[in-house]
């Protein structure tokens, strides 16, 4: 995805501002933003309080022009992290990993993917973030059997100007009762089960407070 994105920005750059002078263009206004989100994943994840379902004020759309929500694990949001989850979701985050680039130098010469990763940060009301709690992984026993693997997470709104908690939920998953699995690899095969069962699970929940969240994970 973004290095498609990238390219086509790349034929639009033929003339205009460099992707330089773009940066510094927005440099004022984004590094507070990312700054705002450090704030939230440094309290995300430690947050131990209970939380309720959040409320916010609209609907969060995750996708198009009109989008307001950005939803990342809650490692995406570490510049070093020390850890990566069991179960990597893999949702676009090129408004976060393109705009961190370009503020630290790393540009390249798209100008307009810059713009477009600077505004796509700066337009995001929400921030969603899932902190993984537990993963085991899922074990093939033999040609006919395994032992299911177990994901618990949990799912944290966030109102990103004012870093603050809306609310969330907890959620869990585990393996189909049956998986269709190449013998070649099954423990791949029962890898992406639970995957794709946890990717369900927070679809679900987001879709009490989205528009989109359920295409966007289903």
């Amino acid at each position: 995805m973004r290095k498609l994105l990238l390219l086509c920005c790349l034929l639009l750059s033929a003339c205009g501002p460099s992707s330089e002078e773009v940066v510094a263009e927005y440099r004022g206004r984004a590094e507070p933003r990312m700054a705002r989100m450090a704030e939230i994943a440094a309290t995300a994840a430690v947050h131990k309080d209970e939380f309720k379902a959040p409320a916010p004020a609209e609907k969060l759309r995750f996708a198009g022009d009109s989008g307001n929500a950005g939803l990342v694990m809650v490692e995406e949001l570490d510049t070093n992290p020390e850890t990566r989850p069991g179960l990597d979701f893999h949702v676009d985050t090129f408004w976060l990993d393109y705009s961190r680039d370009c503020l630290a130098g790393n540009a390249g010469d798209a100008p307009e993917g810059v713009r477009l990763a600077f505004d796509k940060l700066l337009a995001l009301k929400y921030v969603v973030i899932v902190r993984e709690r537990l993963y085991a992984a899922p074990v093939a026993s033999d040609e006919k059997s395994f032992i299911p693997g177990t994901w618990e997470a949990d799912v944290l709104v966030y109102e990103i100007e004012k870093a603050e908690l809306l609310g969330g939920w907890s959620v869990s998953a585990t393996n189909s009762d049956t998986v269709d699995v190449n013998t070649d690899d099954p423990g791949k095969w029962l890898h992406s089960d639970l995957w794709s069962r946890a990717r369900k699970e927070v679809g679900k929940v987001l879709a009490t407070v989205s528009e989109d969240a359920e295409g966007l994970l289903g």
